[in-house]
């Protein structure tokens, strides 16, 4: 009776993930996770307090959303038990994997791995888990190795790395990049926009978009995807890039002159000082003195507009402000305040 009893207080907090939206194969996507925690909550006559899904997050990511809300509702007493279907679900290595083992288990909270039949309540799955993290994180090193062999081996044959730039496309029969006509056209309206026209990034963006003009993966033109745009060489008829220390170059068709690429990161380094107001007779005096009292991070200096006459609102914002939320609560950090001087 007592043991029944005993059974009825333990209440688990499931956890699943996938690392990508196609990570669908059997016992591998998310509904598979999810019903595979029920059947062991189920057959253990335990409560099953909630599952926390990390959806299209890889387990490289230290910071994940879910993980890091499980492990805040962990601190506040709101499960006994942590259980997932695979070792891998939980860490990236076996560091991680140990890592998140033992942030559970100083609490008092066992974990439990189905697949794996892990069940850290007990001395042999303590050793175990062990073990298989440590197998895990080779298997791990030995894909990466794969990866880094074919990566070379591509690179050697002259095949490119990576993404394709905005404005050409990868010819598989000729071997080589060639123009995507479309893109091309954009290109050079936004050459012709910064450039002759003297637009800034924000105008000529606005200029694109209400012209319906979209990035290669249909969505607005934005001041940082303007910028990245501009600031490639790609665009002078090379493309150069190091895969593992290795220097490798293809050539591309040229969609503008060195002088041009030149003037527009002159122009580009120009509107950034613009922007920040870097004037010697105007100089951030608190530079490098302040602190956060919550972070202990230094505070970045910023301009925010101009009054009437110019002169610039300055301000001292906290690094921590620009930290996502799921990674200030990993650091239990409160969202610090823009202090104005």
């Amino acid at each position: 009776m007592e043991k029944e009893i005993s059974r009825k207080r333990i209440s688990v907090g499931g956890y699943i993930r996938v690392s990508s939206a196609k990570q669908v194969r059997e016992g591998e996507s998310l509904d598979d996770q999810k019903r595979s925690i029920e059947r062991y909550t189920q057959a253990h006559d335990y409560h099953l307090y909630r599952i926390y899904s990390d959806e299209g997050i890889s387990g490289a990511k230290i910071d994940r959303p879910a993980l890091v809300e499980m492990k805040r509702d962990a601190e506040k007493g709101l499960f006994n038990r942590v259980a997932f279907t695979a070792l891998d679900r939980l860490g990236r290595d076996a560091i991680d994997t140990l890592a998140n083992y033992r942030f559970f288990e100083e609490k008092g909270i066992p974990l439990y791995s189905i697949k794996e039949g892990i069940d850290t309540s007990t001395s042999v799955g303590r050793l175990t888990r062990t073990i298989l993290a440590a197998i895990a994180e080779m298997e791990r090193e030995r894909i990466r190795d794969r990866v880094i062999v074919g990566l070379i081996g591509r690179a050697n044959d002259g095949k490119p790395i990576g993404k394709t730039t905005f404005g050409y496309r990868w010819d598989k029969e000729k071997k080589a990049y060639i123009i995507e006509p479309g893109e091309a056209r954009i290109y050079k309206m936004i050459v012709d926009l910064f450039l002759n026209k003297n637009r800034s990034l924000l105008a000529t963006a606005k200029t694109l978009n209400e012209k319906g003009y979209r990035t290669r993966y249909k969505k607005k033109w934005t001041q940082t995807s303007l910028g990245k745009v501009l600031r490639n060489p790609f665009y002078l008829g090379t493309h150069k890039y190091v895969c593992q220390g290795a220097e490798y170059e293809l050539p591309t068709p040229r969609l503008i002159d060195r002088g041009q690429w030149e003037l527009i990161q002159k122009r580009i380094k120009e509107n950034i000082r613009k922007s920040r107001n870097f004037d010697p007779d105007t100089p951030w005096i608190l530079r490098g003195l302040l602190q956060c009292k919550e972070c202990g991070f230094g505070f970045t200096p910023i301009v925010m507009g101009h009054d009437k006459e110019g002169n610039p609102y300055r301000f001292y914002k906290c690094y921590v402000n620009n930290l996502r939320p799921s990674m200030r609560a990993a650091k239990n950090l409160e969202k610090p305040v823009i202090c104005l001087l």
